[in-house]
């Protein structure tokens, strides 16, 4: 029997994509950043409710997700984080477990405790690991399979045979002699370790491109695609769709056979198949409607003679104990990674994550706990506003909430018309709150919430969006703007766009020097060519500022203003400007996945993203940044020899991004070994430029290699390799 953890690639990445994307007319950063300072993720416990992966070894259970490993000593029962990289599958020889993460493939000897990379050199986004007696294979993002026959200490390339785009493996499986590899360009086999690959033409895989996982049993081969299931009884050279009980169009994430039974991991649910796959039941009863996808199904040993289920689910691990009849949760002691916003009131700051309690500090974000949420009846993230008089929360299911003990009770104040409402926003503007709902526009209260009426009917009623900027209230609707300067009370319009991004009263308009800024959120207004607009005349008109540095079309998620600067989050990456927008620096690394929400106080910078919160002390910010006048985008991918060639000690590579794309650059000595990674980030489109100094290393000949993965269209990836000479 072969058994192997697999999921859909496309949901590995750590980031989310509008479908209103538009990449036109950008700046480009073109020089070495300084920074005096990086990001440190606070410490709310062992984070990861995005679970891409779940493992069995006795009774020890390992779940990997966007934010690190968290391991559990008692079936399940508690968690505590081990690791902090994204990691996406497991295997294990004996009690040695191995790990692939988005850096490469690590590896414990203690079940788990402490964990090791054995060869640094092999340091590739990780999709998926199998196992043929002791020798392990490993699937990469973009770099093709990989072997190993000392237990990971070194691997070894085995890409003979591989057609195009099949270096993009998403899943790994063994039967038999026989190594099975599932890749963007359809299904590979090897019977010789991998030495030599093989395409499979089998008629009803022809025309299927992505496939996602494979499994066998007995004489059984199982492959989950995005369009569903297909079964193979002569290993792999004829292949049927076993589709029977299976809802249409269900992609399948994962599969595993577990005392007989095969069971496939997919959109919300799990199926259950008796007869090896030829017909299906639902086997989800407990599992809760919310997660997108079951990633990874495991068995395991439990405290009797039986067996537990584990799957894993962008809303934790859950556990069955009666061969997939029911299932439960079992995330204790665990928080929920997606941090959705983040905000606070001086000393005190509050984080809205996904799935978890509101965590709150009131001490500047040293110290964090979580809220007991007592009184806040809710199904969904609520947006909360903190002011003086208390914390607000607006739940688009249950109404509109208050509290006066940082989030640990909550009181409704529903009162009249809003019982019947579901409010988006809450402010507050002078002794007034106001909120926008659904469709019903925007209502007032006078009396902290005990009464609500309308507060004009002469503005539309579709799903506005409040931001309050001093003492104005800005209401945003689909055909234009609405301001009062009165609290809420009175309201004119002043200007006709059409607006289809999205923001709320934390991240929408904010103000620096009297310039407003206005967050795009996803698709823009008037003109699609960047993601941010200034106002100089109090929002009656909008321009386009065709001079900063970090725009492109949509994705413009976060803004902040704190004292004269603004705060702005596009991408993965935190910008900041202390000259209303004239020019921005960049703040930290790369965190990987987009920052949903950014904060300020005094003391702190906090931003939220996919996974977690994370902190940058103000008095650590030292930046420097040059940047270039307005550039077109490049017409193509392109890496230009470095300049001067030779050098000592230091030179300039350049190259061309058309594309949103991830890019590394990565220095190779003579032998071919990884001496230095230059760049590792997510780039907009742009000709960019960054120096290398080889200060540290012998006069040589070195190689510098470009690889470039685009998250939205795998097949426009690209790489490029050139020489260089180091004399000293």
């Amino acid at each position: 029997m072969g058994v192997f953890m697999c999921f859909a690639l496309q949901n590995i990445t750590g980031y989310k994509f509008s479908n209103q994307i538009i990449f036109l007319t950008v700046i480009i950063l073109l020089a070495t950043i300084k920074v005096g300072a990086q990001w440190r993720r606070v410490n709310l416990g062992p984070t990861g409710w995005e679970v891409h992966a779940v493992t069995a070894v006795g009774s020890y259970v390992f779940s990997g997700t966007i934010a690190g490993i968290n391991r559990s000593t008692d079936y399940g029962a508690d968690w505590a984080s081990v690791t902090s990289s994204i990691t996406n599958c497991f295997v294990s020889i004996d009690s040695t477990i191995f790990a692939g993460t988005a850096a490469g493939v690590i590896v414990s000897s203690d079940m788990g405790a402490t964990w090791t990379m054995l060869d640094s050199s092999m340091s590739y986004y990780i999709t998926s690991l199998a196992v043929e007696d002791t020798i392990i294979f490993a699937g990469t993002l973009q770099n093709g399979i990989f072997r190993s026959e000392n237990y990971g200490a070194s691997w070894t390339a085995v890409d003979s045979g591989l057609g195009d785009f099949q270096n993009l493996v998403e899943a790994i499986g063994v039967k038999g002699d026989t190594i099975f590899a599932c890749t963007s360009s359809g299904l590979i086999f090897s019977t010789n370790n991998g030495n030599k690959w093989t395409t499979i033409s089998g008629d009803a895989l022809n025309s299927l491109q992505f496939i996602n996982c494979i499994a066998s049993y007995n004489s059984f081969i199982f492959v989950g695609t995005p369009g569903g299931m297909f079964r193979s009884t002569d290993n792999g050279y004829s292949w049927e769709t076993d589709n029977n009980g299976i809802s249409f169009g269900t992609s399948i994430f994962s599969i595993i056979v577990a005392d007989s039974d095969v069971f496939l991991g997919t959109t919300k649910r799990v199926y259950k198949s008796t007869d090896n796959g030829a017909s299906w039941t639902n086997a989800a009863s407990g599992l809760p409607i919310y997660p997108k996808q079951v990633f990874s199904i495991a068995s395991g040993p439990n405290k009797t003679s039986g067996t537990n289920l584990y799957a894993a689910t962008d809303n934790g691990v859950y556990l069955s104990i009666d061969n997939g009849a029911n299932w439960e949760a079992e995330n204790k002691g665990t928080v929920g990674n997606e941090v959705r916003s983040i905000t606070g009131l001086g000393p005190k700051v509050f984080a809205v994550i996904n799935g978890s309690p509101i965590f709150f500090s009131t001490d500047y974000g040293t110290t964090w706990r979580a809220a007991k949420d007592s009184g806040l009846v809710t199904k969904v993230n609520p947006n909360l506003t903190a002011t003086s008089s208390g914390l607000y929360a607006a739940t688009s299911d249950s109404g509109i909430f208050v509290s006066s003990n940082n989030g640990d009770n909550w009181k409704s104040i529903n009162g009249g018309i809003m019982d019947t409402l579901h409010p988006l926003d809450i402010v507050q503007s002078g002794p007034n709150l106001v909120v926008s709902t659904v469709n019903n526009g925007i209502f007032i209260s006078l009396d902290n919430g005990t009464n609500w009426r309308v507060a004009s009917n002469s503005m539309p009623k579709s799903v506005p969006a409040l931001s309050i900027v001093d003492s104005s209230v800005f209401a945003v609707f689909e055909n234009g703007m609405y301001l009062s300067t009165d609290n809420g009370e009175n309201w004119n319009k002043i200007n006709n766009f059409y607006y289809t991004g999205y923001f709320n009263g934390q991240t929408g308009i904010v103000s620096a020097n009297g310039v407003l800024f206005l967050s795009n959120g996803d698709a823009g207004i008037v003109d699609t060519t960047g993601g941010y607009f200034r106002s100089t005349d109090n929002g009656k008109t909008w321009i386009i500022d065709r001079n900063w540095s970090i725009k492109y079309g949509g994705a413009a998620f976060s803004l902040f203003a704190y004292a004269s600067d603004i705060f702005t989050a596009p991408w993965t990456y935190l910008y900041v400007s202390t000259n209303n927008g004239d020019s921005w620096n960049k703040l930290g690394g790369n965190l990987e996945s987009i920052i949903s929400s950014v904060y300020v106080n005094d003391s702190s910078v906090f931003v939220g993203n996919f996974q977690g919160i994370w902190q940058m002390p103000l008095r650590d910010i030292v930046l420097s940044v040059k940047q270039t006048g307005l550039q077109t985008s490049p017409g193509s991918f392109k890496l230009w020899q470095n300049y001067p060639n030779p050098f000592n000690p230091a030179t300039t590579i350049r190259y061309d991004i058309p594309k949103l794309s991830h890019v590394t650059i990565s220095i190779y000595d003579i032998l071919g070994r990884k001496v230095k990674t230059i760049v590792n980030a997510q780039m907009v489109p742009g000709h960019y430029r960054v120096n290398f100094n080889a200060s540290d290393l012998a006069s040589g000949v070195y190689f510098y290699r470009l690889n470039v993965i685009n998250p939205l269209n795998q097949s426009q990836n690209f790489t490029a390799v050139k020489k260089m000479l180091l004399i000293k």
